[in-house]
Order: structure tokens, then sequence, then C-alpha cells
């Protein structure tokens, strides 16, 4: 007789689901019962993470596979003690879980659009004077009051040139040091964070496919190869848990455009290295990816910007996307990538160069028609005609250059750093000097 009723219940829920999604014009489902909703009694609480924890500890049986697929939240295929823990979270509003109900036959659910949030406070620095720091209201463009670090101390050898660069990498997308920072003294969310970085994204989810490609064409866990980017990428720190979670979004749109393979990310060895921190934050965002007109967007990020982050059509040219405009990120100037020196001999420029030059001859590269040509006064052979003020007036991504006989419209900070230096500097926001 209880299972007819149940069973009876179900139908009912079912049949109103049908109805509401009708009357609603949103994606038509099965039934109404919430992933989550274990007890199956339309709400999400404290009840529900006591019912899943009875099914894990095998203490209550159950052959609803509803209440099955309902306790299931972290989307292991099993009911255990983690689904209790998260569903008590969800019931605490310590997290969150989409709206997914049980039969929906969609391939993704978006879960929200990622709006332009505000830009974030800034913290002033203690005053010398009053001894008072605080939060003000301070547009993100007056991120001076993050103070420029020194320059650090070094050496400046006579016919020596040293590139002095701001930022550590391309510095488009999310910075993932102004990611720990929001989350570790800001406390943000993962979708606030995500919505900074990323403007006006869809965060969607569907049920990823078990395994991703390796570049050797090896099969890995999803849940494996998702900690294994994420604890190289970003670490494990569980003070900045909201950043881990955004980094785990990340890595999954970039292997979802790829087609569940995995390209251009950095992994661990193996998963013995990935601390518990980066599992759960994986847990927690389960399937959860971004989505820009219909496909999975380009998520790419970095390690740190100098203050402002990159426009991607200054590094890698082609269309601008909207998602990807240069947004404040001055926290990063408490980075200790953000300041760094690379000293090198004239005789090494003049090697660097005829590498360079060798490529354009062999057709190895295509960033220059003509081979470039040093005069004998190395004190000509670099010279900044453009930057995009990403750290002050004087100082900026380096847009347009001349190197020795050539001139560099366009991109020339990247083709500098990427092409012709071959990452042997850290960005392409650099001043470069030279000592006689």
């Amino acid at each position: 007789m209880k299972n007819r009723i149940i069973s009876l219940f179900v139908a009912f829920a079912v049949i109103f689901g049908f109805i509401y999604a009708s009357a609603s014009g949103t994606e038509m489902v099965d039934s109404l019962i919430r992933k989550g909703d274990v007890n199956l009694d339309g709400y999400i609480n404290a009840l529900d993470a006591r019912e899943a924890l009875l099914l894990s500890a095998e203490m209550k049986k159950t052959s609803l596979p509803q209440v099955i697929w309902a306790a299931d939240v972290d989307l292991d295929s099993m009911v255990s003690a983690m689904d209790a823990r998260l569903i008590l979270r969800v019931s605490a509003e310590l997290a969150t879980i989409p709206d997914i109900y049980y039969g929906q036959r969609i391939s993704k659910i978006i879960i929200q659009v990622l709006e332009s949030p505000q830009t974030p406070p800034v913290t002033n620095p203690e005053n010398p004077t009053t001894g008072k720091g605080g939060v003000t209201s301070a547009p993100a463009t007056q991120h001076l009051e993050f103070p420029l670090p020194a320059v650090p101390q070094f050496e400046k050898k006579s016919g020596t040139f040293a590139f002095i660069t701001y930022g550590y990498g391309h510095g488009v997308g999310m910075s993932q040091t102004g990611a720990l920072y929001l989350a570790k003294n800001w406390n943000y969310s993962y979708t606030w964070i995500l919505g900074y970085y990323y403007r006006g994204l869809s965060l969607v989810i569907n049920n990823p496919p078990a395994t991703a490609t390796m570049p050797n064409g090896q099969s890995v866990s999803m849940e494996e190869i998702l900690g294994r980017v994420t604890q190289q990428e970003i670490g494990s720190d569980p003070l900045a848990f909201e950043a881990l979670k955004a980094q785990v979004v990340v890595a999954y749109t970039n292997i979802v455009a790829a087609n569940y393979k995995v390209k251009n990310l950095a992994y661990t060895s193996s998963y013995d290295k990935v601390d518990q921190s980066v599992k759960n934050a994986v847990r927690e965002v389960w399937g959860q990816y971004l989505l820009y007109n219909g496909e999975p967007a380009t998520a790419v990020f970095g390690s740190t910007s100098a203050g402002i982050t990159s426009n991607p059509s200054e590094v890698w040219g082609g269309s601008n996307y909207p998602y990807l405009a240069p947004v404040n990120s001055y926290f990063d100037r408490l980075s200790g990538e953000y300041l760094s020196v690379k000293i090198f001999t004239a005789d090494e420029i003049r090697e660097i160069i005829e590498k360079f030059n060798e490529k354009i001859r062999t057709g190895r590269t295509s960033v220059l028609k003509n081979e470039i040509k040093l005069s004998d006064n190395p004190a000509d052979w670099f010279e900044i005609l453009a930057h995009d003020g990403a750290v002050n007036n004087n100082i900026g991504y380096i847009t347009s250059m001349r190197i020795g006989d050539q001139i560099i419209p366009q991109r020339a900070g990247q083709i500098l750093r990427e092409h012709i230096f071959e990452y042997k500097i850290k960005s392409h926001c650099a001043v470069i000097e030279y000592y006689k």
C-alpha cells in the first residue's frame, strides 16, 4: 500500500511537472523531483542530508530510482557521506547545486548568466600618516592603491640589456593570482570570480563523459584529470576554495571545447599529488562550463596580469571576444611573480635575432615577412612605440615597437615574447633598458 501511494505521488509530480514546464515556456522535464531533494518534499534541507546519510550507510533501503538519483549530488554514481555533506552545505547556503530535475532530456542546462559584477572595493594599505587602512568604493582604475613593487636590484653591466617585465604570461582572461586573492581575502564566490574575468557568459552544466583523452592518446578519468589540472595550474589552498572551483570550471570548459581532449593545459604527473581540497572543488562544480553563443567559450587564463588583463587581439590577433575584454586586476601587484628582470648581453641578443631570422628564411614563422637587421649601435635596437598603460602612463603591454630596422605595428609585445625570445621573458608588458 505504501509503495502504491508513493507511486501515485510520483505520477502526480510527473503530470504537474509537464503542466508547469509547458506553462512557463522552460525546458520540459519529466517531473519536479530536483537533484538533492532526497525525501521528495520539494525542498532541500537537513532532512535530505539525513536521508542521504542513511542510504549511504545502508540503514535505509529504497527501490525508487528517483530517490537514488536525487541523493547522488556529486554525480559519482553512488550515494555516500560526501553526498550528505554537500546537501547539508546546500541547506545552510554554503554551497549550491544547479536546478536539475529527474528525467531531464537535455545535454546542457543553463545555471545562470554571468553578469558583469561591480568592481571590487579597493582595500587601502595602511596610511603611514594616520595609521589607518580601510575599504573604499574607489573605481578599479585607481589601482595605484596597491603600490607598485620596487624593481629588484641587479647589476647594470656595460653592454647588457635589462628586460623588466610586469606580470607573468599572456595576461588574457582570468588571472589566477587575482582569483586567489578575491577568494581568499574578500570571500567572493566562484561565479562572481568567473563573471568578473569573463563578462556575460552562460554558466551551464552537462553530464561529463567518464574519461578525457590525454595528449598521448591515453584515456584518463575525467574527475582525475580535472583534479590534476587544477592542482598544477592554481594550487590547492583550501582558504581560496572558490578560486579552485573557478579553475575547475575553466579547465573543463577547455576540455569540452577540445571535444573532451586535454590540450594546452598543465597537469600534475599523478593523481596522488592532488590534495583533497582540489578533489572537493571538482565535485562541487562537476560538469559546469562556460558557454558563448551556444559553444564552449575560449576560457583562457594566465598566472598574473600586469594590473589590467590583456587584449586578446594584441596577443593572438583576429577577432576580439567581447567576454575577454580587459578588466582591472590590480591585486596582482601583490604576487611574487608580478615583477622580474632578465639580463641579456648584446651578443646574446644578436644570437636570438639571428635564430628568429633563420625561422623566417626557412618558413617556420610568418609573423614577420622580412628579417630583422641590427645596427652596430645596440642602444638603437629596441624602441617601444605604443602600449596600453596596464601599469601606468609609461608602462604597459607593448602593442607597437621597432626592433632593428623593422617596425611591428600590432601584437608587437607578444611577437617579441613568444616568437623572437621564445618565452625567455615572462611578459609582453615590459621596459627594455640598455647600459652603455
